[in-house]
């Protein structure tokens, strides 16, 4: 049975988020049970309530679900009824930051809410250059504004953002998002593998 409402909250206004989560349910609405032509989307300001600059995964999959539930939260203080609440985050991780000249890697994550379940999703990950992780960890500096000095532009996050420059256009922001919010969004619209056999035969029993 199609569900009833069709509104999507998005917990960022950054155009590559926004537009990555529109362009996702726009291809899934049909095995999600949305209506194709009826889908609205409230993109927020939420906060991750984490660092602005995420340097581990912990924090970037907090960020992720902080930013979806506090968008989940806000829409509903708004009179809202959101079908999916889609938190994004971006950031570094090292498998052994500890380790000298430790290799960060560049990652998107997503958090999916809906129908009282919440799930993540992620990107593939591209190596960050030493030079740029030493700025970052020496001066706490942001990704986005180091970036916007090597490329030689503004607000490059709201662009390609820093897998554009990394992979030379090969993988863009907007890209990157997509692919994590398809991950994060399989057990809805391929439910049946992720049913719990063990449950589901008790019930039968």
């Amino acid at each position: 049975m199609p569900l009833k409402r069709s509104m999507i909250v998005i917990g960022s206004q950054r155009k590559p988020k926004v537009a990555a989560v529109k362009t996702v349910f726009h291809q899934l609405a049909s095995e999600l049970q949305l209506p194709q032509d009826d889908l609205e989307f409230l993109p927020l300001a939420a906060s991750s309530d984490v660092s602005a600059m995420p340097m581990n995964l912990q924090t970037l999959m907090t960020g992720a679900r902080n930013r979806a539930m506090n968008a989940y939260r806000m829409a509903h203080e708004q009179n809202h009824s959101p079908v999916f609440a889609v938190g994004l985050e971006g950031g570094l991780f090292s498998v052994r930051p500890d380790a000298p000249n430790a290799e960060f890697f560049l990652q998107s994550w997503v958090y999916v809410w809906g129908n009282g379940r919440g799930y993540f999703g992620c990107s593939a990950a591209v190596p960050v250059p030493e030079r740029i992780v030493s700025q970052i960890r020496t001066h706490g500096a942001e990704l986005g504004d180091i970036i916007d000095d090597y490329a030689d532009q503004t607000n490059v996050r709201d662009k390609g953002g820093a897998f554009e420059i990394f992979t030379r256009g090969r993988v863009v922001r907007q890209k990157s998002y997509e692919i994590a919010l398809i991950c994060a969004l399989a057990p809805f619209y391929n439910a049946g593998m992720y049913v719990n056999h063990q449950d589901d035969a008790m019930e039968h029993d």
